[in-house]
């Protein structure tokens, strides 16, 4: 019976070194309180399907999640991505992943692309602020941890195609969302500095800083959301709101903060006219066609895409064309009340350019990686496609 009973602990013994043995050559995200370290890009990061499974963890953590997949919404499918700034495996501090790509200054004429960083010149913007403060003991250390950790993250050239990600410290969520016209590697140190200092004399529950409105969409549109009692939920409302290009603070009295250095895109037309509001060339994001599309035959329009916060007349002026131009080469009179993120409209006389994806050779389907801003609509527009059409090809698990 004695060697039964030792046969039984040199199995389970060995057993326990399998699975540390394990825990060392690859990371195991069950047995670890904390996320695999900051490595790569969010598609790399470890899946968290719940967001209380945050609070096991004591490191400060980046998190990337769908923005327009509501969290406090019992019946979303929640898939947080997420990773620990400091390593994992012994709660020392880790250095974030810093191979700097081939990163150019592009041409005015280029479009945004996920090859290069926006290097843009500097101007001066008021920015908007709302703070709700509380009585809350919460040490500053948790929202500096926070905000140090996404401000490393996103500001890299490494990263700076980053356009929305989520820091969390021990309960303090902070959310930024930068368009694609906006150069991250100064813009986002220029106003985390203003926000620091403005939050110094202050104990928030929520903040929101923001630039947005007038003639910007949102590409041009910045934001910060602080929350400091963990509601991952109200950040996202916030960053959803810049996604569409509005201001999510419209209407509060918020705080103006003039003078803060800015760095954005030129204001420039798709082709050449007088206009001088903001018009960014395309999107960025691959998706098997640029937001431009050009003459494709003869009868085919050059056209462009709807960017949230975009009207009639934003699309005029990307276009380089007057406002009776543009109704001639799109006379639908329900166009400007209706305009949908990643709807194409023309340019020129023609008719819109066929963007449907074309299955593989091998019959494979065409496939895309979904971002943390996308959802079935805007998938569909920016494919000539339907909602039904996308739900239908993926079997109706979208």
């Amino acid at each position: 019976m004695r060697r039964i009973l030792e046969a039984i602990a040199l199995g389970l013994l060995c057993r326990v070194l399998v699975v540390l043995v394990s825990a060392e050559d690859g990371f195991d995200s069950a047995l670890s309180p904390c996320p695999a370290s900051c490595e790569g890009t969010p598609a790399n990061w470890t899946v968290y399907s719940s967001t209380q499974r945050l609070a096991a963890c004591l490191e400060p953590m980046l998190l990337d999640f769908a923005i327009f997949s509501p969290l406090d919404n019992p019946s979303s499918v929640i898939k947080l991505r997420t990773c620990a700034a400091g390593d994992s495996s012994n709660s020392q501090a880790a250095p974030l992943s810093s191979t700097v790509p081939s990163a150019g200054k592009r041409a005015i004429e280029d479009t945004f692309s996920d090859t290069s960083c926006i290097i843009a010149s500097g101007s001066e913007v008021d920015l908007e602020m709302l703070v709700s403060s509380s009585e809350s003991t919460l040490s500053s250390t948790h929202l500096g941890s926070a905000l140090s950790t996404l401000e490393q993250y996103m500001s890299s050239s490494t990263h700076c195609q980053t356009k929305f990600l989520v820091g969390y410290s021990q309960g303090v969520v902070v959310a930024i969302h930068s368009g694609d016209a906006i150069d991250n590697g100064r813009t986002i140190p220029s106003i985390l500095n203003q926000v620091k200092g403005h939050l110094d004399s202050a104990s928030p529950s929520n903040a929101i800083a923001e630039i947005c409105g007038d003639d910007r969409n949102a590409d041009y549109t910045f934001g910060i959301a602080i929350d400091t009692t963990g509601n991952l939920a109200s950040v996202q409302k916030a960053v959803a709101s810049w996604s569409n290009g509005t201001c999510f603070a419209a209407g509060q009295p918020t705080t103006k903060l003039s003078g803060v250095k800015f760095f954005e895109a030129p204001l420039i037309p798709i082709s050449h006219g007088n206009s001088t509001k903001r018009s960014p060339r395309s999107h960025k994001h691959t998706h098997g066609h640029a937001h431009l599309h050009k003459h494709e035959a003869r009868a085919t329009c050059k056209a462009i895409s709807v960017i949230g916060g975009d009207s009639c007349g934003s699309l005029a002026s990307k276009c380089g064309i007057t406002a009776a131009n543009f109704s001639k080469y799109n006379p639908n009179k329900k166009l400007c009340s209706t305009l949908q993120p990643g709807q194409m409209v023309c340019c020129t006389a023609g008719s819109l350019p066929d963007i449907t994806p074309k299955p593989g050779k091998d019959g494979s389907c065409a496939s895309y990686n979904v971002h943390a801003g996308d959802y079935c609509a805007l998938l569909a527009n920016r494919n000539g496609l339907t909602v039904e059409q996308i739900e239908k090809f993926n079997d109706k698990i979208t």
